[in-house]
C-alpha cells in the first residue's frame, strides 16, 4: 500500500484516500494479517483524517475556473441529501433550479441549473457534482461547455396525429442567461 502523499489533495480525493485506508485496514483485520500492516493502515487513515479536519486540502477547480463540489460536499452546499435522481428533481425544482434536458435523462441521471446563484448540478448513478461559478463569464463558459458536451436539447414530447399521419416534436428551451447582462436576476 502506498504511503500518504504529502502534496495537497482535493477534499474529495482526501476522503477517498481515507476511506480506502480504512477499508484496507478492515480487510487486513478479517484476513488475519500481521498486526504491523494493520497499524500502518490505521495510522495512515488517522493522518488523512487529521488533514481533512485541519482543512489541509485544496478546492477542486475545473478548466473554466469554477469550484467543483462532489458527493457529500455538494449535498452540504445545497443543504440536503436526496436519495435518487427524482428526490433531487422534486426538491431542487422548488428552490429555483431548472431542469437541463439531455438525451441521457433517466432515473439515474439528471442535470439542473440555478441561474441566479450561478450553480449547475449533475446527478449520475448516485454521484453528485455541484459546480459553483464565481463570475458571469465563468457561468457562461460552464453553460457553453454543457451545451457542447450534451448536444442539442431533446424533444420534450412527441405528438402523433394518426389522421394526418404527422409526427410533431415539441421542444422546451434549456436554462440560459438573458441576453442583457444588466438584468436584475443576475445581480452578484
Amino acid at each position: 500500500m502506498d504511503k500518504v502523499e504529502t502534496a495537497k489533495l482535493t477534499k474529495h480525493r482526501l476522503r477517498s484516500e481515507m476511506e480506502e485506508r480504512y477499508g484496507h485496514y478492515l480487510w487486513l483485520r478479517r484476513a488475519g494479517c500481521q498486526k504491523a500492516e494493520r497499524v500502518t493502515c490505521i495510522l495512515e487513515y488517522r493522518k488523512l483524517r487529521s488533514r481533512l479536519l485541519a482543512g489541509d486540502y485544496i478546492n477542486e477547480v475545473n478548466a473554466r475556473g469554477n469550484v467543483v463540489h462532489r458527493d457529500r460536499d455538494a449535498d452540504a452546499t445545497m443543504g440536503f441529501r436526496g436519495g435518487s435522481r427524482y428526490a433531487y428533481d422534486f426538491r431542487i425544482l422548488q428552490d429555483g433550479w431548472q431542469q437541463y434536458d439531455t438525451e441521457q435523462d433517466a432515473s439515474y441521471f439528471g442535470c439542473w441549473v440555478h441561474i441566479e446563484r450561478r450553480l449547475t448540478m449533475c446527478y449520475a448513478e448516485g454521484d453528485r457534482i455541484l459546480v459553483e461559478c464565481p463570475t458571469l463569464e465563468s457561468f457562461r463558459a460552464e453553460l457553453a461547455d454543457m451545451e457542447r458536451f450534451y448536444g442539442p436539447a431533446p424533444a420534450a414530447f412527441t405528438v402523433i396525429d394518426p389522421d394526418k399521419r404527422t409526427l410533431t416534436k415539441v421542444y422546451t428551451a434549456r436554462p440560459a442567461l438573458p441576453a442583457d447582462p444588466n438584468a436584475p436576476a443576475l445581480s452578484a
